[in-house]
């Protein structure tokens, strides 16, 4: 839950951004609800030739996941459109905006659970199949008024701010149990979790609730839809600047930030000690594991450095605006808290041999789990030691990273003339 609350304090989260943007709609539309009224076949186009980018980045990039949701919202938001009569101005109209709430409803929190699990495969056309079959089977029974009529107590719900005179009880239940399930979705699986699909819900309550004329939903999908070219956008710079294993900024964004860099700076570069007898001894999954550890703390480096991955097991950090005598104190910490940290290695040569095996085994950890330390060696250096190049000053630094090194590891050295160079 805690995971929750702390996606929507953050004002800059996929889910958060959306919901104000949303509200502030809907409160734009209920005090001029006759403003897109002339504009709606331009919404209509630009919904489409946005959804077009989307699914052409999606596939590009190979993100199976907004692929479906968008077409899971094309698909919704074309049945809406093409409904005869236009909703909710009928009974069929009536039909159909209760058949798009119990469709949304289940599509997202399927495509949620799924996750992301690429493209052109078994389960993207498994998730596939089952969003188009769900739709098909809401749209028959949307056509064939399975849902209800308003002679049904359940269809009689009025609600005031809505053109839809008998707004469905299972419209309400199954929208907000859906966007229920999202959010603790999210909250336990932070890093498998999309927004795209959360996004998608909180707009369909809005734009399925606030049918007050044809235009209202067109123009709430068409902001949903800027939402998620958004997400695709956020995912290219990611796969471009940052690594993907540890999640903080590449190479390739280290070297861009060099054009930027003040007069006077420090660089220090940092290297796992004995990075190869973790990998050797106990194995690869291992590896990653401390080199996800070390990110993690470089990104939390105090005086404002800004950590890198450089490649393998060696990062760097950048401190603007500081000398290397002023950034040591802030290395020296990041040096102690990595060698303070226990990792807890389970025996990965001892496997349970069944699952309930395995949570019996979890209870006694001081037999099962072996603890290691792990430690960095860093060297620094500035440009008053190597000049304005940012190249002179990391090979500076990294000469500095090899006389720590030579020192016995496990130690922050300042780079000084009298080091040899490597």
């Amino acid at each position: 839950m805690s995971g929750v609350i702390d996606e929507l304090r953050n004002p800059l989260s996929g889910t958060m951004t959306p919901i104000i943007m949303y509200c502030a709609a809907t409160v734009a539309i209920v005090f001029n609800p006759g403003f897109l009224a002339p504009h709606f076949s331009v919404l209509v186009v630009m919904l489409f030739l946005v959804y077009a980018g989307v699914v052409w980045l999606a596939n590009k990039f190979h993100r199976g996941h907004i692929l479906v949701v968008a077409v899971v919202n094309i698909s919704a938001i074309s049945w809406y459109i093409f409904t005869p009569g236009g909703p909710p101005d009928n009974a069929e109209g009536a039909q159909a905006i209760l058949g798009l709430s119990v469709y949304v409803s289940f599509a997202y929190p399927l495509l949620q659970a799924f996750g992301e699990r690429g493209i052109w495969n078994r389960p993207f056309y498994i998730c596939g199949v089952i969003a188009l079959a769900l739709m098909a089977s809401c749209f028959l029974a949307a056509h064939f008024h399975l849902f209800g009529s308003q002679g049904n107590p359940a269809f009689r719900i009025e609600v005031e701010y809505s053109g839809l005179p008998h707004l469905a009880t299972v419209q309400a239940l199954t929208l907000l149990v859906s966007i229920g399930f999202l959010l603790i979705h999210r909250a336990a699986y932070p890093v498998r979790s999309e927004p795209s699909a959360l996004s998608s819900a909180i707009c369909a309550v809005l734009a399925i609730s606030m049918v007050t004329s044809p235009e209202v939903p067109v123009a709430l999908a068409l902001l949903n839809a800027l939402f998620i070219f958004r997400d695709v956008l956020d995912d290219t710079y990611k796969v471009a600047y940052h690594d993907l294993l540890t999640d903080i900024k590449g190479r390739r964004s280290m070297e861009l930030s060099f054009e930027t860099l003040p007069k006077d700076y420090t660089i220090a570069n940092v290297d796992i000690d004995f990075f190869k007898k973790f990998n050797d001894n106990y194995g690869h999954a291992v590896g990653d594991e401390v080199l996800q550890l070390v990110a993690a703390a470089l990104d939390r480096v105090g005086g404002g450095g800004e950590a890198y991955r450089w490649g393998g097991e060696e990062f760097a950090i950048v401190f603007r605006n500081k000398t290397q005598d002023m950034s040591f104190r802030h290395l020296e910490e990041l040096r102690s808290r990595i060698e303070l940290y226990e990792m807890k290695l389970r025996d990965r040569g001892e496997r349970p041999s069944s699952s309930e095996v395995g949570r019996t085994l979890r209870g006694n950890d001081d037999q099962f789990v072996q603890t290691v330390s792990v430690t960095v060696s860093i060297g620094a250096a500035d440009t008053a030691s190597a000049g304005r190049d940012p190249h002179k000053v990391m090979k500076r630094a990294d000469d500095a990273l090899y006389e720590a090194k030579s020192q016995g590891r496990n130690r922050v050295v300042l780079y000084h003339p009298s080091i040899a160079p490597k």
